[in-house]
This record gives C-alpha cells, sequence and structure tokens, in this order.
C-alpha cells in the first residue's frame, strides 16, 4: 500500500480500498459506506450525522464506535 498526496489539501492518506478521500471536503473516510454516507445530494456532510466519529489518524468512520476490549476480541478470532 502506498501513501498518496491530495494537492488540494496536501492530506496524505493511504491508497487501498478501504480509506477513501473527499476531493470536495477534504476529509478522509475509513470504509466505503462512510464514504458514501458522508455524501447526500450535492453536499457533504460529516458532522451533521451522529454516528460519524473521527479516529486519532484523522480518518472519519460511520457506525458504533468499538470499544477497545471489542476491538480485541475481534482481532483474536
Amino acid at each position: 500500500m502506498s501513501e498518496v498526496l491530495h494537492p488540494k489539501c496536501g492530506k496524505t492518506y493511504t491508497n487501498n480500498n478501504t480509506v477513501g478521500h473527499c476531493a470536495a471536503c477534504c476529509e478522509t473516510f475509513f470504509g466505503l459506506r462512510a464514504f458514501d454516507k458522508h455524501r447526500r445530494g450535492a453536499m457533504c456532510n460529516v458532522t451533521n450525522d451522529a454516528l460519524f466519529w473521527l479516529d486519532d489518524r484523522g480518518r472519519w468512520h460511520w457506525g458504533e464506535r468499538m470499544s477497545d476490549e471489542d476491538k480485541a476480541r475481534v482481532i483474536r478470532r
């Protein structure tokens, strides 16, 4: 996987199938659902939805935030 630099905003993000960067609002999203949910009509909507949350890497997620215990349980499977 390689890092991509977006020339408009200068942010870098991983170029893969799980991360998307919006050229309109310059926000980065983890998962296709989060990326698709942020665009409603012709507008970007991130913070207007209570199910969006920002991780420590600056990527927006959509859905319930998992606890560290839940993450560890999923990783062990």
